[in-house]
């Protein structure tokens, strides 16, 4: 597979994230500083750089939306996502800003914009669509290096299953729309009456635990899943509304 350009998206100032000790990145700050999913970007970019044909972008912007109109978010994600063909959001503990609403931040933004097809002109004149890009998740652990706030581990008395449970009430309303997805699910009931989902592809929005994805070879994997979720897009109920209605 050929390289592509992959956009990142994030909370940069959420320090409720663990405090990994990177000697290359401390070496670059001269000191020890306060972990943020900046730095997670850093690791990731640097292991894309290194490792696959794929070219990493991430903004370090995470200035306020207040008195801009759609139109200038809309030009200003343009400009600097137009050409990426994957999208990726780190999930953070503190990502979302209870305080307002989901179309003052830029996370949905950025995922709207990510899963819709657009068209503008190139230096030449001609028009140049963009098409729906394929995308991915990242839960970063919390400071204690726990991922449970968003993956909770659930033992079934009933039929003594171990499932792993996505709390998504927590995600912007364009993230949770667009998990668990697909038309026609792969999914199961046990005993106790609950939808268990099988296989890999229930959601067009793959999420993934950082330990699970930050080692040689295994983000490359998880890149091509994507990439093989997003050939048969036609096949989930793509949801492309920040708020819910």
């Amino acid at each position: 597979m050929g390289g592509h350009k992959i956009f990142i998206s994030y909370k940069y100032h959420d320090t409720n994230v663990f405090q990994m000790v990177d000697e290359h990145l401390l070496e670059q700050s001269q000191k020890r500083r306060i972990v943020t999913p900046r730095d997670y970007v850093n690791v990731l970019a640097e292991y894309l750089d290194e490792h696959s044909p794929h070219y990493c972008k991430a903004e370090e912007d995470d200035n306020d939306l207040e008195n801009k109109s759609e139109e200038q978010i809309w030009e200003y994600l343009k400009d600097k996502m137009f050409d990426s063909t994957m999208t990726i959001v780190l999930i953070s503990p503190n990502m979302k800003e209870g305080n307002k609403k989901d179309r003052e931040q830029w996370i949905p933004w950025e995922v709207q914009y990510s899963l819709g097809i657009e068209t503008r002109h190139n230096s030449s004149g001609n028009p140049v669509r963009s098409f729906v890009n394929a995308m991915m998740a990242i839960v970063l652990p919390d400071k204690n290096n726990s991922y449970e706030y968003y993956f909770e581990t659930k033992n079934c008395k009933e039929c003594s299953n171990t499932c792993m449970v996505n709390k998504t009430d927590g995600l912007f309303y364009i993230l949770k729309m667009n998990t668990i997805n697909k038309i026609q699910d792969e999914s199961s009931k046990c005993k106790s009456g609950d939808k268990i989902y099988t296989g890999d592809m229930n959601s067009y929005i793959p999420f993934y635990k950082w330990c699970d994805v930050n080692t040689k070879g295994k983000i490359e994997t998880a890149i091509e899943h994507s990439y093989d979720i997003q050939s048969q897009i036609e096949k989930y109920e793509i949801c492309h509304e920040i708020d819910e209605k």
